[in-house]
């Protein structure tokens, strides 16, 4: 399913495909562009993340968690 949304050569993703593509819930990206840790792009009410982005944050995302 995530070749499927990733090969598809699109530019702009939801929320719910960019969870799906770096395997996090949808609350957590939620948390991550409340965060700034994720750029977004408005378009009417909807919340895209461009390719570029979601490349950028799989490279150099912050954990989420200390390892103990």
């Amino acid at each position: 399913m995530t070749q499927a949304v990733w090969g598809a050569q699109r530019l702009l993703f939801s929320r719910a495909e960019v969870a799906l593509l770096l395997n996090l819930s949808p609350r957590q990206i939620t948390r991550q562009i409340h965060n700034d840790r994720l750029r977004i792009v408005r378009i009417g009410r909807r919340t895209m993340i461009h390719r570029d982005e979601v490349e950028r944050f799989s490279k150099n995302g912050q954990p989420f968690m200390n390892p103990s």
